[in-house]
């Protein structure tokens, strides 16, 4: 148990050097905006919090993959009995130890996309190609499958932008989000092999606390627009309530919250 609690703090502290060296790197002309959040004391504890979670969905996530894999062991992966009470087996051999390090960049990748989408409402290209980079080596390391399911999936995921996008003009998801779900299908599919569906259920998650993320904002500005509608001209109020229904949302950190859920779902 104290042996998993330092592996846990090691991660933790190896995952935050990683999200630092990231965030230094790729939003170093963004810095005066950036540092306004570092120094929210709760953006600081959020992040603290996820940085934790995303440790623990790896660790979880590798642990699973490698009992499941050893024919000599007779039982089922349980997130909870094999996070808690058995001892890593991780650290054991360099194979699991280079899956587990390039899933952690994975996640970091992932969370330091969903900062900057929130924050900034657009990302690096170069952050989402390594991405999928680590996504398609944790693929074929876990899976043991040397086979195109990297590539399609990113030819499927443009296929439904594109299904999405046949009626109407206004842009329903954006072209990093395409590339993030078809990360995250690659990631599911490592460590749940033929279970398919799932990206879907990250989809529905993920756009159902959207949905409700959008109406909670929605409301927040409409009560906020109504306070001054009287020092307001109503041409210029409908203007103001056009553009606080129109307003841009990020999607990439509903996607990886909703990938955490059913990820440890399914784990557990």
């Amino acid at each position: 148990m104290l042996s998993n609690i330092s592996y846990f703090l090691v991660s933790v502290f190896f995952c935050y050097a990683l999200l630092h060296i990231f965030s230094s790197f790729f939003i170093t002309h963004m810095q005066p905006k950036f540092k306004m959040y570092q120094t929210n004391k709760r953006y600081m504890f959020l992040n603290f919090i996820f940085v934790c979670l995303w440790v623990f969905v790896a660790i979880s996530l590798t642990q699973k993959n490698i009992i499941e894999s050893n024919l000599d062991i007779d039982r089922r992966y349980n997130v909870f009995i094999d996070f808690f009470l058995n001892k890593f087996t991780i650290f054991q051999t360099s194979g699991s130890i280079f899956l587990y390090l390039c899933l952690i960049c994975s996640l970091i990748y992932l969370h330091t996309l969903s900062i900057i989408d929130c924050i900034f409402k657009y990302v690096p290209n170069i952050l989402l190609f390594l991405l999928f980079v680590f996504s398609c080596i944790v693929y074929y390391i876990a899976s043991n499958f040397y086979d195109g399911y990297p590539f399609l999936s990113i030819g499927i995921a443009y296929v439904f932008h594109f299904a999405l996008h046949l009626f109407g003009d206004k842009e329903k998801l954006g072209q990093a989000d395409i590339w993030v779900i078809a990360c995250l299908a690659i990631l599911l599919e490592s460590f749940f092999n033929g279970f398919y569906y799932y990206i879907f259920e990250v989809l529905v998650l993920a756009s159902l606390i959207g949905i409700l993320f959008n109406l909670i904002k929605l409301k927040k500005e409409i009560k906020k627009y109504n306070s001054v509608k009287n020092e307001l001209n109503n041409t210029c109020y409908n203007k103001q309530l056009e553009h606080a229904k129109d307003m841009q949302l990020p999607f990439i950190p509903f996607l990886a919250f909703s990938f955490m859920c059913v990820s440890m779902f399914h784990a557990a």
